[in-house]
């Protein structure tokens, strides 16, 4: 982390990522986007467990993945088109 926190710090406002929109985060954007989301997760004790992601939203989702990091825990990305009953099905076995 403390690699993708230097590179935050170094490239500040330039482009880090976009979507199909045309929306874009900095590379301070995101860090500090990701670093407000990881303090929402901190309550959840996650810690060296999986986390799944389901967003298909490109800035969203890298977010989401440097989140997770952020909290020591295990980021598992989702397929967009994963049907309700594969979704279950992976959600109780990994919450065993």
């Amino acid at each position: 982390m403390e690699r993708i926190r230097k590179a935050a710090i170094d490239f500040g406002a330039k482009k880090a990522v976009s979507n199909e929109s045309g929306d874009v985060l900095s590379y301070a954007n995101l860090w500090n986007e990701a670093e407000e989301l990881s303090k929402g997760l901190l309550g959840l004790k996650l810690k060296n467990r999986a986390v799944a992601i389901n967003v298909s939203d490109p800035l969203q989702f890298t977010k989401s993945l440097l989140a997770v990091w952020m909290n020591e825990s295990i980021a598992v990305p989702l397929r967009k088109n994963l049907n309700q009953y594969c979704f279950y099905t992976l959600l109780l076995h990994t919450c065993r």
